[in-house]
């Protein structure tokens, strides 16, 4: 979904995208199914990188995740973000509205990514391609699902927040609520579309990242 923001964000910006365990190329990695093994391994890799301004984007879980790893990093590096920027997700201190699905059976949880959207269909009829990727799907909905919120100090950095207008599971009040999570506000961007608006319309949320990171 990323490879193409190089390209979109230009040359002041480097892209670096987060592939975890059981994706593509680290397919028979065994997945991470806890989120602070997510969250430790990632500020593993990152150490080597905190010499130079940081702005993460996450979606859907990756919001949770990039602000978690900001928290971390902070405390453990006194390093603080230029920008958190979170897409289809609700702020991480609210009770979440959906049901839990990481426990389902294989079928009933198939339904529910058929249901979220971004998955074309021949894939999910794909009874080999699903036997492959259920497992890191699953424990996609694992990490999201058993996490759970410490509360704390606010970031010090500015927040944008992105969302798809006909988003079914992330609501404008859900968004609107990552303001408290920051000391110096919040900025929120509505864009056409579902959960997967970003690949949607992803021309229309590169100008609007790259606006909030000050590129012109």
């Amino acid at each position: 979904m990323y490879r193409t923001w190089q390209a979109g964000l230009g040359p002041e910006v480097e892209v670096c995208a987060v592939q975890l365990p059981g994706r593509e190329s680290r397919l028979n990695e065994e997945p991470l199914s806890s989120f602070p093994l997510v969250v430790e391994r990632l500020a593993e890799v990152l150490e080597a990188r905190l010499d130079r301004p940081l702005a993460f984007f996450g979606h859907s879980m990756g919001a949770r995740i990039g602000f978690e790893l900001a928290r971390t990093l902070r405390a453990r590096h006194a390093v603080e973000l230029e920008m958190l920027l979170v897409s289809g997700c609700a702020a991480p201190h609210l009770v979440p509205r959906t049901q839990r699905v990481h426990k389902l059976p294989d079928r009933e949880l198939l339904q529910e990514i058929a249901d979220m959207g971004g998955t074309p269909p021949e894939i999910l009829a794909n009874d080999d391609l699903m036997a492959l990727y259920l497992p890191s799907l699953r424990a996609d909905f694992t990490v999201d699902e058993v996490y759970t919120f410490v509360p704390g100090e606010p970031l010090s950095c500015p927040i944008h927040a992105f969302g798809g207008l006909q988003d079914q599971t992330v609501n404008l009040f859900e968004l609107e609520a990552w303001r408290r999570h920051s000391s110096v506000g919040l900025e929120l961007h509505m864009l056409a579309g579902g959960h997967f608006f970003l690949s949607e319309h992803e021309l229309d949320l590169l100008a609007l990242v790259r606006g909030a990171l000050g590129l012109r």
